[in-house]
């Protein structure tokens, strides 16, 4: 859980500085605070860019997460499955109880 709440603050962080990297202020603030429709679409242009960049990087980053995670060892596994079922017949106990 603590691994995913740092990815996810990360990520958020990432993004809005991959973002706001070359998108002048102006268009910033209309953007974020809901007043874009007196924007033109050349001034979204770097906006609209610099999103695709940053959504592309963390898609990367993702697949390679999900690369590592599939090279695990299969002991690994095997005692993670046994810990759960260990957890999940002695929580009815706990409550039983």
């Amino acid at each position: 859980m603590l691994v995913q709440n740092t990815g996810a603050v990360i990520s958020i962080a990432f993004v809005l500085a991959v973002v706001t990297s070359s998108v002048p202020k102006s268009v910033l603030f209309a953007v974020f605070s809901g007043l874009a429709n007196h924007i033109t679409n050349a001034q979204l242009v770097p906006f609209m860019a610099n999103m695709h960049t940053a959504l592309w990087c963390l898609s990367g980053i993702s697949l390679l997460g999900a690369a590592i995670s599939a090279a695990r060892p299969s002991h690994l596994k095997a005692e993670q499955e046994l810990q759960a079922r260990s957890a999940a017949t002695a929580a009815p106990e706990k409550v039983a109880a």
